[in-house]
């Protein structure tokens, strides 16, 4: 899964690029959490995304989310966070655009699921239809491989 990311990112000439299992949270006043399955460019340390955007990719109708040069609040949740209070990830700029698409559909509202992203953190990036076919390709190829796995945090490794 690892080149499959990575070639990917090279393809699309893609920021970051990750599959990552989302868990939903175990009680409604919890965030649910997401762990990297596999990824291309993960900054050290490794981020942490925002479950309540990816359960949203996997519940979506169309199968995933285009943020194409995000407003300020959609912004902040589409931005990774560092782990590490304090802690400057280096980063020039903050990443401008992403695709994030279910590898396989839930069906379940209270499951949670496996979801392949692409960020870019070129403002002047534009995905076009042949990139959303390519990234959505991709996610039904994983499919078969994330089935095999199991949805839990023992399952899945950083």
């Amino acid at each position: 899964m690892d080149l499959a990311t990575r070639l990917i990112g090279e393809t699309l000439d893609l920021s970051l690029v990750y599959l990552t299992a989302v868990l939903p949270p175990d009680r409604s006043d919890q965030p649910g959490r997401t762990k990297i399955v596999s990824g291309h460019n993960i900054p050290i340390p490794v981020p942490v995304f925002d479950a309540g955007l990816h359960l949203r990719a996997l519940r979506e109708p169309e199968g995933g989310l285009l943020y194409q040069n995000p407003s300020s609040s959609e912004r902040a949740v589409l931005q990774p966070k560092t782990p590490a209070p304090g802690h400057d990830d280096g980063r020039r700029n903050p990443y401008a655009s992403a695709m994030i698409f279910a590898v396989s559909h839930e069906t379940h509202d209270d499951s949670g699921g496996f979801v392949l992203a692409g960020y870019t953190d070129n403002p002047k990036r534009v995905f076009g239809a042949e990139d959303a076919a390519f990234m959505k390709k991709f996610a039904q190829e994983l499919s078969c491989h994330t089935s095999k796995l199991q949805l839990s945090s023992s399952s899945t490794r950083r």
